[in-house]
């Protein structure tokens, strides 16, 4: 059982650099014809998630909800805030002198529809060749490697400020 599961272990690590070389591979070819870069502000990650997470919520949020909840540093924040509103992504609405709401404009929320069809490529091309009953078998098994690392006594917060 040792070597079979040494051998998973290499084998799950060869997977998942196949993975990521995979994902480069589909931003790469969309690269060519994205429309999804705005000019002038590349550090894309931030407002395509602040995008992302103003898609879940209609209503929109406040600058408090989404710098403290998800976790945003607050000059990347602004940063993104200000590449989407440029863009006629979002609108703003002053609440008080530190906090405003943001929401997504009509033309945002297509945006938001785009990087979801993106994403949907990404993962087609990572796990199409499964069918539909070994992607719920593969998930299953993911979760229950989730749970068990999860559940262990390691401070994985430490050890992620450490790499």
């Amino acid at each position: 059982m040792q070597n079979f599961t040494t051998q998973l272990f290499l084998d799950v690590k060869k997977f998942e650099k196949y993975q990521e070389m995979l994902k480069k591979s589909v931003h790469l070819a969309q690269a060519q014809s994205d429309d999804y870069q705005l000019a002038g502000f590349p550090n894309s990650r931030v407002y395509r998630r602040i995008i992302g997470i103003l898609a879940d919520h209609s209503e929109g949020m406040t600058n408090s909800e989404l710098i403290f909840e998800h976790d945003f540093r607050p000059s990347e924040f602004n940063d993104g805030v200000k590449a989407l509103v440029d863009n006629d992504l979002a609108t703003t609405k002053q609440i008080d002198e530190h906090h405003f709401h943001i929401e997504l404009t009509e033309k945002g929320r297509k945006w938001a529809e785009g990087l979801d069809n993106r994403r949907d490529k990404i993962a087609d091309a990572a796990y199409g060749s499964l069918n539909e009953d070994d992607q719920r078998e593969l998930d299953r098994i993911v979760n229950k490697l989730i749970d068990d690392y999860k559940g262990r006594d390691v401070n994985y917060t430490a050890l992620s400020e450490l790499i």
